[in-house]
Order: structure tokens, then C-alpha cells, then sequence
């Protein structure tokens, strides 16, 4: 089981497929330690977010439109080095 410092675990979502992202969010929100802060549909809008939110842990496509997760990760971690990429 997960751990942190927090009493719940903030998490931002980035998919381009609105189906994943919303069974995800459906999944998250079950989950009493879990805080759904976000649902990204690129790499631009999760970095967006991550700088908005400040999640602790991002659930990152790596194929997506506009930024894919690659370059939208090497962004996340200059904003939060300590952020948690999946």
C-alpha cells in the first residue's frame, strides 16, 4: 500500500482517451486516501495542472497530442523534482 506524509494522496490523470481517463477517475475516487486533483487530455495541460495542483503522483500517457508524456515528464520534474510520474 501506498504511503505519504499527507492523509490522502493527490493525484492528477493525463490521457488522450477520455474513456481511460474517466474509468481512472471512476477507479480513484472509490479509494478514501486518494484526491483526484485533475484530468489532463495532453502533456501541455497535465504540466498546466502539475504547476496549478501540485499532485503528488501523475498517471502519464506517454502518446498523446500536442505534448506527449516524454516531454511533458522532463517538464513535471523541473517544476516538482519530488513529483511521481507512472
Amino acid at each position: 500500500m501506498l504511503s505519504c506524509e499527507r492523509s490522502s494522496l493527490r493525484v492528477l490523470v493525463a490521457d488522450d482517451h477520455e474513456l481511460t481517463r474517466l474509468s481512472l477517475k471512476l477507479a480513484l475516487a472509490s479509494q478514501s486516501n486518494i484526491q483526484l486533483v485533475g484530468l489532463a487530455a495532453n502533456g501541455k495541460e497535465a504540466v498546466e495542472m502539475v504547476k496549478n495542483h501540485h499532485p503528488d503522483v501523475i498517471i502519464l500517457d506517454l502518446q498523446m497530442p500536442v505534448m506527449d508524456g516524454w516531454l511533458a515528464s522532463s517538464e513535471i520534474k523541473q517544476i516538482d523534482p519530488e513529483a511521481q510520474i507512472i
